[in-house]
């Protein structure tokens, strides 16, 4: 009987020491590799495959919670994890119990904040000077299949025979991805981040795969038809540039990528010229930079969804420009103050946009004809739909997490910085904090600056 007890003991012991963490480690690494190939629903589960992974790896920081082991637990009782605490008690309070949010949404935040928690607790897990060794392979062939997709038709998308419910919209190319949206996002910072690696490292002189790897990302950039991702592409060289001049890292490397994206960017213009694909690029970015007009509908979108937002957290409405004494007058102030501290709701936004024609149309509502608009700014949006109180523990944690990062001066860290800032700005003018990747790089910082970092999810 004894003995039974000590051969089970050990078994628990070789589980919980061996068997967990390796559940862990491959978890994020098949969560790295499925998010990049394929992020989006599939036929086969109907699931996004990067969430089952994350579902591991969350099934492993339970265990170590659990068990108690520092690894863990150290986090949820330092100062940021008391942050995230209080984070998520007003996230809760806003979107559940003041509010009625949207599912779909909610689910979109949970899996991010999960993201956030898995690669925080990563430890060294993650090798940040090897984890970029490998995104010039995703740039390089993701690159491949855009330039195919511009002749080749649905033939060569990747995402038509995986997708759920496959893709209906083949004009313009997505390369690995579904929709143009993340195949400028993932283009565009992950171009930046292995610009940055090879640019501030005086030993290294950049090979011909970088190289093919910046002509390509900027080459997808372009086909995207993304101005948003341009933006983070120019937002990147900028930071790089400052930090070649300061800490005279290897200009010679920073001005031949230079040159490999903007090659890439001429050559995918000149390609696409006869396709399809032209049109998009033509008018949300050849005519507007000719013209130096600001005024499409795209624009105007953005500008008429920030006047929504700044009249409907102040006095502007209709209804609060009564006798301030009378009772609709109170009820309009109260209404606001509760709107502007919690917000109304998480994905509420664009569905609201028709509550705020029906007070009086503004003067753009007839060019733009839509009841549902989309804030196309990260952050505007979530103050918006989560109120001031959440947005300000996310805007404090956001910023320490930053902070940290910067002070620890580790230099594998400065181009996850720059892809970070650079995905900000992106962030500006696109809806996608509820996404992934925008904690995916806020964990990896959290992980990097952090003083204390377990080689085990289950150290003790």
């Amino acid at each position: 009987m004894f003995c039974d007890i000590r051969f089970i003991a050990k078994k628990r012991e070789w589980v919980v020491s061996v068997i967990v963490p390796m559940v862990f480690r491959y978890g994020i690494y098949g969560f790295l590799l499925t998010l990049l190939f394929v992020p989006y629903q599939t036929k086969l589960s109907g699931y996004a495959i990067p969430s089952l992974f994350l579902a591991l790896c969350l099934c492993a920081v339970l265990v170590g919670f659990v068990l108690n082991r520092p690894s863990v637990t150290d986090f949820f009782y330092s100062s940021e994890g008391k942050l995230w605490t209080g984070f998520l008690f007003f996230f809760v309070l806003s979107a559940v119990v003041i509010n009625h949010s949207k599912a779909v949404y909610l689910q979109a935040y949970f899996v991010s904040l999960v993201t956030y928690l898995v690669f925080r607790l990563s430890g060294t897990i993650i090798n940040p000077d090897k984890l970029l060794k490998w995104i010039p392979s995703y740039l390089i062939l993701n690159g491949l299949f855009s330039y195919a997709q511009i002749w080749g038709g649905p033939a060569w998308y990747p995402a038509a025979y995986i997708v759920n419910g496959g893709l209906s919209d083949f004009r313009m190319p997505y390369g690995l991805q579904d929709i143009p949206t993340t195949a400028g996002l993932f283009s565009a910072v992950l171009l930046v981040g292995v610009m940055a690696k090879f640019s501030l490292e005086n030993n290294k002189k950049v090979g011909v795969v970088a190289l093919l790897a910046m002509f390509m990302g900027g080459g997808s950039v372009l086909l995207a038809a993304s101005r948003a991702s341009l933006l983070a592409v120019a937002v990147g060289v900028l930071i790089v540039t400052a930090f070649v001049i300061l800490k005279k890292g290897r200009p010679v490397n920073l001005i031949l990528m230079v040159g490999a994206i903007t090659g890439g960017l001429v050559i995918s213009y000149v390609a696409c010229i006869d396709s399809n694909a032209y049109r998009p690029i033509r008018y949300k970015i050849v005519e507007p930079l000719l013209k130096m007009r600001l005024s499409d509908g795209s624009f105007q979108q953005r500008l008429l969804t920030l006047k929504m937002v700044a009249d409907e957290f102040g006095p502007a409405s209709p209804v609060s420009q009564a006798s301030p004494a009378s009772p609709v007058s109170q009820a309009s102030q109260t209404r606001s103050v509760l709107m502007l501290l919690f917000g109304i709701g998480i994905g509420n936004a664009e569905s609201h946009y028709g509550e705020y024609l029906s007070s009086g149309k503004p003067e753009w509502a007839d060019k733009i004809g839509q009841q549902t608009i989309s804030v196309h700014n990260s952050f505007v949006e979530f103050l918006f739909e989560a109120g001031a109180i959440v947005f300000g523990f996310f805007s404090f944690i956001t910023a320490y997490v930053l902070y940290r990062a910067i002070r620890s001066r580790r230099e594998e860290l400065i181009p996850y910085i720059i892809m970070f800032v650079s995905l900000c700005a992106w962030m500006l003018f696109q809806d996608y904090l509820r996404n992934r990747p925008f904690w995916l790089l806020l964990g990896i910082l959290a992980a990097f600056a952090a003083k204390q970092r377990p080689k085990s999810i289950l150290a003790r």
